[in-house]
């Protein structure tokens, strides 16, 4: 998006009463001129306009960045609105004391069973234990219905292991959707199809009341990505990104992300970059029905038919994409259709892609096509990632 630093004119400071009470239109067209001004992607963006108009009007007012001219301020841009969040939750709070805030969980409008023991998978979490949940990690009623909706044994465990980066913050509801989403994930990769999609728990037994649960079933330990944070520190955004990675990519991450600079205060690049690369290699290799883990914990056990075997550091070739990123900035599209070929085509694209000019904001486009094109002459399809079966042959692969 061109950049145009004289087209935004940021409120002014000083509140103005009636301004979160007039009309939404003109709060749209300024998040829209600050957009322009500070390009942002679309996580970004939702972010931004899901708040309250006061944190919008707020963010638009005091967010300034180190440097102007940036191609892209999506991680500033959340973070400042997440502080901005929490600041306005404090003065709200401060406000409505005997309620403990608006951000003090509601009451849950469900019956609940008599007895109180320890639930097991088949009968889900108790009331007591999801409000001591929500009074510790306060969360929307999107959130709450997300969970509500939940296969019990999905209920238990994102109630029982969500770890979020930091303790005490005002709305987890985004960081709780997604950890619940995953937990979703994990659950139908080990169930039967029949159960699959259904809702109950006790914290829905007054409400469906016909509802037959699956039976127990044992998670996966859960790997242990708060040691791993706490050893090599990131922001919100890459560790998010780590725990709505698959556990067989977390767990190659943790075990294998061997950092260029040790002594680096922020890895959140090069953890994604490389936990990315992890996704590629473990999608690349279930495409063709191989298991990627097979030869051991950070291997990908490709096999030769379709591909030349991985790198032996695959932190240095993470390491290469984190750089070329850098020099030729793209969007999230483009960063993620190169991070999902071939392990060949990146490191084509990596030593041939030479653009038209030096020093574009945004080389989204032509990276895009010449990946395709990459792709196209290994085998691959430009746009899917898998083999195409009649050039296959005629590769010889």
């Amino acid at each position: 998006r061109p950049m145009h630093p004289q087209a935004y004119l940021p409120p002014a400071r000083a509140p103005v009463p009636h301004r979160a009470a007039e009309d939404p239109l003109m709060l749209q067209a300024e998040v829209q001129a600050f957009r322009d001004r500070y390009p942002f992607d679309e996580e970004a963006y939702n972010y931004l306009v899901n708040s309250a108009p006061e944190v919008q009007r707020q963010v638009l007012r005091e967010f300034k960045p180190k440097q102007e001219g940036e191609g892209d301020y999506s991680a500033l841009v959340i973070t400042f609105s997440k502080r901005c969040r929490g600041n306005v939750a404090a003065m709200q709070a401060a406000a409505f004391p005997r309620r403990g805030g608006p951000l003090a969980p509601a009451p849950m409008p469900m019956s609940m069973p008599a007895h109180n023991h320890v639930p097991d998978y088949s009968a889900g979490p108790s009331l007591a234990e999801y409000e001591a949940f929500r009074q510790r990690y306060p969360h929307d009623e999107a959130a709450h219905n997300y969970l509500m909706n939940s296969q019990p044994d999905v209920q238990i465990q994102a109630l029982r292991s969500f770890r979020p980066p930091r303790e005490g913050e005002a709305d987890y509801s985004a960081l709780f959707i997604t950890y619940t989403k995953r937990c979703r994930q994990n659950a139908q990769a080990g169930m039967p199809q029949a159960v699959r999609g259904g809702c109950g728990g006790m914290l829905r037994q007054g409400v469906q009341g016909g509802y037959a649960p699956p039976p127990p079933r044992r998670f996966p330990p859960q790997v242990d990505l708060d040691s791993f944070r706490m050893r090599y520190p990131m922001d919100d955004r890459a560790y998010v990104y780590l725990q709505e990675s698959l556990p067989e990519v977390q767990r190659q991450v943790v075990e294998t992300f061997v950092p260029k600079r040790a002594e680096d205060v922020d890895f959140s690049a090069p953890v994604v970059a490389y936990a990315k690369l992890c996704r590629a290699r473990h999608t690349e290799a279930a495409s063709f029905g191989l298991n990627p883990v097979a030869a051991g914990p950070g291997t990908m056990n490709y096999g030769a038919p379709f591909s030349q075997p991985p790198p032996a550091n695959d932190q240095a070739l993470a390491a290469e994409l984190s750089v070329f990123c850098q020099q030729f900035p793209m969007d999230q599209r483009a960063r993620d259709f190169l991070y999902e070929s071939a392990p060949g085509v990146i490191d084509r694209v990596l030593r041939e892609f030479r653009p038209k000019r030096e020093g574009d904001s945004d080389y989204s486009a032509a990276v895009v096509y010449f990946v395709g094109v990459c792709r196209k002459e290994a085998g691959f399809d430009a746009h899917g990632g898998g083999l195409m079966p009649a050039k296959r042959a005629r590769l010889g692969y």
